[in-house]
């Protein structure tokens, strides 16, 4: 386009140097020419779309295009309408580098696009968004050769493909072959097809094509394809059938199979067999050449045909042998190598598939070790079968080539055949059938037993021979003699003695809880005192016998007092002190009642600690109320407590610390002449604690008790046995309200007191030693039926809410007093305290100075006595035989309990009692006293228990 303008430009400067020199004043224009169309017309008047000037009369003037009108008549490069640069059309309508302009007429303006910006407004040929050649659109955006450009827009660039089919490879394709016919090698969208390879072509040579021999696809180029290029497997290197085979089966998927030619009695290597025939079941199949099951082929060469055989001792019988037994052995029956029958011998059955079965002739006494058993005959059940097998519950033994087998019947397999005298299914002796030999033995009766069952054998019963298979065996069949019908021991009997020569001896049996009609009672034991004789053959005097087993109750209101009774005053009348069922009335006492002599009632004349006395122990408890007098304790003043590390804190933490309120208040008053202590707290101590299972709760403990009672009109607890000792030390009964809430004036008013013994003087409840498990809490032993002793788990202050949600102490704790683990500002496990988890005894005392050990109270106890701390006035520990059985001791006429570092640690019952010698059985820390001297007496807490259990009987 440059070009041209340029040409027309310098045509229109010669033909303005070829002036006619005329005038010109009247022209608009002299180009020197009278041709149109070049801005001046044949008329000199300026065409639309120039500008000329006149010229002069001695040169022609000149036009030019008028640049930037929107037209183009060919005189300049480019005219787009405007004169603004950096649109592709420069403000004097130049070219701009990048830019191609067309569509420019003498009407029209030119359209210019940029080449390479990925869009296409059909200016140009193409426009793939780049100026780079040999991609199919060239720099300047020109269709190369081979490609064809589809797709560009005004907003989108052209996407350029390879041509397929033009015979050019320039390389986008796999193949370029000249055409676009499927099957020639280059597919129709030259793609090199299966089977094939292409190559040589170039951007001006197509390429040529030609099927690949030896990669397992046949499409029909290659006379044969087997997947190799090796010669002599049928198909040559080169794909050619060789000579003597046969190719086929060839696909585009799939490659040739190549066999040698069946039945030209030629063997080149290939076939297993080729007899010369085209027959199978002659040992060579046909048409693949095989060699067939139970043959054997062999002397082929490439130029003479094989010999089939018949294989000897395969297990397959053809037919042209005289037998086939699966083997190659001699003296079965059948021979080897040659397959014949041997003499004596049957062989049948054999096929193509199977071998023939060989049998020796049976019945004829002999067993040359072919048969099972030979016993000279063909008949069935007698041991040997009429097919010479053992027969089931029989052996067979002693034939020989000359001689016939015995058959006996088992002994002992269970199968009953009639041959023996039983059959028990086992080997053994003393069972009723005897063995080796199976016959009854004596005492017993064997039957049932049948050709598929053993005999039951049972020990006759009542012919006087025990053999330990019944219960019992006293000579005869009769019921109600201790052995019954059956030989079984009668309720209420035992039966002994008897042996496999003599009967046993049945005997009623005094203290099995059974009444048998021979006994007056049966009371589960044979001890004497308890109202039972110890041959159950009377009642003893004083008492009353009933039921069974016989509840045995002493007899109220007889004058007597065996000590089984609260009382027994003689008669059975309310209101002189001992009740119509021989319990002790409230406000009274009795005593003097004896195995002989009826007891004396007095009614309780109540002496109870000062008021003063009380008020002084009350001040000594750490209280939160300031009130003389009790107040609820929904409204009691409470103080705050925090601690940090508390495992399963009562209420929400707060920044990792665990608070909570304390509550206790104790005061006293004098009610009908008795000097009474109240206490009220919610048992929250005033230390860090540990609760590990489960948080622990309040118990809104509120009692009032007589304070100090005086005991000498209550009567010594006496323990004479172990059981006894066990009672008191192993168990929780006693500690209930109900056994001394009467004795002491105890009133409760709320709260969980059931295993309560005492309130410490920082208000948390202490209780016994022993668990509510029942062992030792710290030390304990397993005993009776309580043979798992668990222990338990206290913090470094020696409480715990393991069992009872609420929290308590079982033994002496540091914390009671000041000290510096009460101090401590957190909580922690005794297992995790160096000092407790190794010595717990030692350390619960550790924190007494020793200027503080002399006798110091520690709380009260639920009876109203003082509860006292581990050490005597002297600075020495309590020892066993020091303290009562309750852990008591009387000082000064008062009775108190005092702290020990054996069991029961605190309180172990309601004193006074005795000394006792025995150790309690759930402790492995038990009071033991070996000094001591004992006396019989009842304690009135006992006799309050019995008398409750008989107003509950009777």
């Amino acid at each position: 386009m440059m070009a041209q303008v340029m040409e027309n430009n310098v045509m229109m400067e010669t033909q303005q140097m070829e002036t006619d020199s005329r005038d010109i004043s009247k022209r608009q224009c002299e180009d020197g020419n009278t041709i149109a169309g070049d801005g001046c017309s044949d008329t000199c008047t300026i065409e639309s779309g120039f500008a000329c000037t006149r010229g002069t009369i001695n040169s022609a003037g000149y036009c030019n295009e008028i640049c930037g009108d929107g037209k183009n008549k060919g005189f300049k490069p480019c005219d787009d309408g405007n004169n603004v640069n950096g649109d592709g059309c420069s403000s004097v309508c130049m070219i701009e580098t990048g830019y191609q302009c067309v569509g420019g007429t003498s009407t029209t303006a030119d359209q210019c696009e940029l080449c390479g910006d990925g869009k296409n407004n059909g200016k140009l040929e193409c426009d793939d968004g780049n100026i780079v050649n040999g991609d199919g659109c060239s720099s300047t955006c020109n269709l190369e050769v081979g490609y064809y450009c589809i797709g560009g827009t005004s907003t989108t660039a052209d996407t350029c493909h390879e041509i397929c089919g033009d015979g050019l490879d320039i390389g986008k394709y796999a193949c370029e072959d000249g055409n676009t016919v499927n099957g020639d090698g280059c597919s129709s969208i030259c793609a090199i097809e299966t089977g094939f390879q292409c190559s040589g072509g170039t951007s001006t040579t197509k390429d040529t094509c030609t099927e690949i021999c030896g990669d397992g696809k046949n499409v029909g180029k290659l006379a044969c394809d087997d997947q190799n290029i090796i010669n002599g497997d049928g198909c040559s290197s080169t794909c050619t059938v060789e000579s003597g085979w046969a190719c086929s089966g060839g696909s585009v998927t799939g490659k040739d199979t190549c066999l040698e030619i069946c039945g030209d009695s030629k063997k080149i290597g290939q076939k297993q067999c080729d007899d010369g025939n085209a027959n199978s079941g002659d040992g060579c199949s046909y048409p693949d050449c095989n060699i067939e099951v139970g043959y054997v082929c062999s002397g082929g060469t490439i130029s003479s045909r094989d010999t089939c055989t018949e294989v000897c001792g395969d297990g397959k019988d053809f037919g042209t042998l005289g037998c086939d037994d699966n083997n190659h052995l001699n003296g079965d029956g059948c021979s080897y190598p040659g397959c014949a029958i041997e003499s004596g011998w049957t062989c049948t059955g054999g096929i193509s598939t199977n071998p023939d079965t060989c049998n020796e002739i049976c019945g004829d006494s002999k067993n040359m070790g072919n048969k099972a058993c030979d016993d000279g005959n063909i008949v069935n059940g007698d041991g040997c079968s009429s097919t010479c097998t053992v027969e089931v519950g029989y052996t067979c033994s002693g034939g020989s080539s000359s001689s016939r087998d015995t058959c006996i019947e088992i002994c002992g397999d269970g199968k009953d055949f009639g041959k023996l005298g039983c059959e028990d299914n086992n080997h053994n002796n003393g069972d009723g059938c005897s063995y080796p030999g199976c016959s009854v033995e004596v005492g017993w009766t064997c039957t049932g037993g049948t050709t598929t069952s053993p005999d039951t054998c049972q020990e006759i019963c009542g012919d006087g021979k025990d053999f330990g298979k019944y219960q019992c065996e006293d000579g005869n069949t009769d019921n109600g003699d201790g052995c019954s019908s059956t030989c079984e021991v009668e309720r209420g009997y035992q039966c002994t003695g008897g042996t496999t020569s003599t009967s046993d001896i049945c005997e009623v049996v005094c203290g099995d809880s059974i009444l048998m009609p021979v006994e007056a009672c049966d009371d589960g034991n044979t001890d004497s005192g308890d109202g039972c004789s110890s041959t159950c053959t009377q009642i003893e005097p004083g008492w009353a016998c009933i039921g069974e087993p016989s509840l045995c109750i002493e007899t109220c209101g007889d004058s007597k007092n065996l000590g089984n009774l609260g009382c027994d005053d003689g008669n059975l009348i309310d209101g002189d002190g001992c009740s119509r069922y021989c319990t002790i009335e409230k406000g009274w006492t009795c005593y003097l009642g004896s195995p002989t002599t009826k007891d004396v009632c007095s009614q309780i004349k109540t002496r109870s600690g000062q008021l003063n006395e009380c008020l002084q122990i009350a001040a000594a408890f750490e209280s939160t109320c300031s009130s003389s007098t009790s107040v609820p304790l929904a409204s009691m003043i409470s103080t705050s407590h925090s601690c940090q590390n508390v495992v399963n804190c009562p209420n929400a933490l707060a920044g990792g610390v665990c608070s909570w309120d304390r509550k206790l208040c104790v005061t006293c008053s004098v009610q009908n002449g008795v000097t009474k202590m109240r206490v009220q707290t919610n048992s929250m101590p005033d230390h860090c604690f540990q609760a590990p299972n489960q948080a622990i709760t309040e118990n809104l403990i509120d009692f009032d008790v007589a304070f100090n009672l005086d005991t000498t009109n209550l009567d010594t607890l006496i323990h004479k046995t172990q059981k006894q000792v066990d009672d008191s030390m192993c168990k929780l009964d006693w500690i209930q309200d109900q056994w001394f809430e009467n004795v002491y004036s105890f009133t409760k008013y709320s709260g969980n007191t059931d295993y309560l013994v005492g309130i410490a003087l920082n208000g948390v409840p202490i209780h016994m030693g022993t668990s509510e498990l029942l062992y030792d809490a710290l030390y304990p032993k397993a005993y009776d039926l309580f043979n798992t002793p668990i222990s338990i788990s206290t913090d470094n202050c020696l409480g715990s809410n393991e069992i009872s949600s609420y929290y308590h102490y079982y033994t002496f704790s540091p914390c009671i007093i000041a000290s510096s683990i009460k101090s401590q500002e957190q909580a922690s496990s005794c297992a995790n305290t160096i000092d407790c988890s190794q010595d717990i005894k030692a350390y619960s005392i550790s924190q007494v100075s020793q200027g503080n050990k002399i006798m110091f109270a520690i709380g009260i106890a639920k009876d109203g006595h003082m509860i006292y701390g581990p050490y005597k006035d002297n600075g020495e520990l309590w020892q066993p035989c020091e303290v009562d059985i309750c852990n008591g001791v009387t000082l000064d006429g008062n009775y108190v309990y005092v702290i020990t570092m054996f069991h029961p640690y605190t309180i172990g019952c309601w004193g006074p009692s005795d000394l006792s010698k025995y150790g309690q059985s759930c402790s492995d820390n038990p009071k033991v006293c070996t000094s001591l001297s004992f006396y019989i007496g009842i304690s009135a807490i006992y006799l309050i228990g019995i008398s409750f259990i008989l107003a509950f009987v009777l």
